[in-house]
């Protein structure tokens, strides 16, 4: 019994394992100062980063996994006048250029990012690729504006905000950086349109959707979401199902990512049920989420 309970545990938290590796990874080789050049939809790209930072090193595989979110992007985004996309917790850009290599040439793009570390190498990688277009904004995304403790991690995608709800909320090394909500970062930007917004905040996901909640139910953009129950419960002392029984409560249409990358909704008890399990036992805690006030753009997403 306690064996089988200890299997299902380390299946259930690898992101424990993640950190732990993140910690104690050491480049062999340094990365070169003329950055990594990878590519992206047939778009050459050149990407900057730490060199000893895990999640740069791996920026070939990551900018892959970025199909999935502009497989959505290119589905949901309107043909006529010129869409407006957020990127809400950027990093160093991967998914800003993705994004930017797959919409449309006349789209604005808004880079959200609040690590003063990240924030250098991502102006850096939007000027390196020719996106001076993509207007970045210096700071964190949240429920109300103002201030809060970030944690610069190793592994730099696992960086985020430090609340008082932090599981080592006193130990954790942090830097104040400043915190907008989307609703603030739309009205006086003078928006009058959002379609798309890609967020991924680790555990911070509820306090940005909190934010934004008039500009999504003005605008009722696609909102492409990390579910990480992990972090969820480490950093923000939140319940996994709560968030997403507030979510199905909230949104019209909450889906998941089926098997073979088909887009399945997420809804009811049953519905629920089985994306926690999935998500805790099979998915090691991380999902990717859609969440939109209509379905007939999905016919467009490309499984996989």
């Amino acid at each position: 019994m306690l064996r089988r309970t200890y299997k299902t545990l380390r299946k259930a938290v690898p992101a424990i394992d993640r950190l732990r590796a993140a910690a104690a990874w050491r480049p062999s080789v340094a990365a070169p100062n003329d950055g990594l050049l990878v590519s992206f939809g047939g778009t050459a790209l050149r990407i900057f980063g730490d060199a000893d930072d895990p999640y740069y090193a791996s920026a070939p595989a990551q900018m892959a996994a970025q199909g999935r979110v502009c497989s959505v992007l290119r589905a949901c985004l309107p043909r006529e006048g010129a869409p407006v996309v957020l990127d809400v917790g950027a990093n160093i850009g991967l998914a800003t250029m993705a994004m930017a290599a797959t919409a449309p040439g006349q789209t604005r793009l808004l880079s959200v990012e609040p690590s003063p570390r990240n924030l250098a190498h991502l102006r850096r990688n939007l000027a390196a690729n020719g996106l001076e277009r993509v207007e970045v904004v210096a700071a964190a995304a949240g429920a109300e504006p103002g201030g809060m403790a970030f944690h610069e991690a190793g592994y730099g995608a696992g960086s985020h905000l430090v609340s008082g709800h932090h599981l080592a909320d006193g130990s954790m090394p942090a830097v104040e950086v400043p915190v907008e909500t989307l609703d603030r970062v739309v009205s006086s930007r003078g928006l009058e349109r959002l379609d798309f917004v890609k967020i991924d905040v680790e555990g911070f996901e509820p306090d940005v959707l909190a934010g934004g909640a008039g500009a999504i139910e003005r605008f009722r953009p696609v909102v492409y979401m990390e579910f990480n129950s992990w972090t969820l419960i480490a950093y923000r002392n939140l319940n996994p199902r709560g968030f997403l029984e507030d979510l199905v409560r909230r949104f019209p249409h909450v889906l998941a990512f089926g098997p073979k990358g088909e887009l399945e909704p997420v809804s009811g008890q049953h519905g629920m049920l089985g994306f926690l399990h999935r998500n805790l036992v099979e998915h090691g805690c991380v999902d990717d989420l859609v969440l939109c006030h209509d379905t007939g753009w999905t016919r467009g997403v490309a499984a996989g």
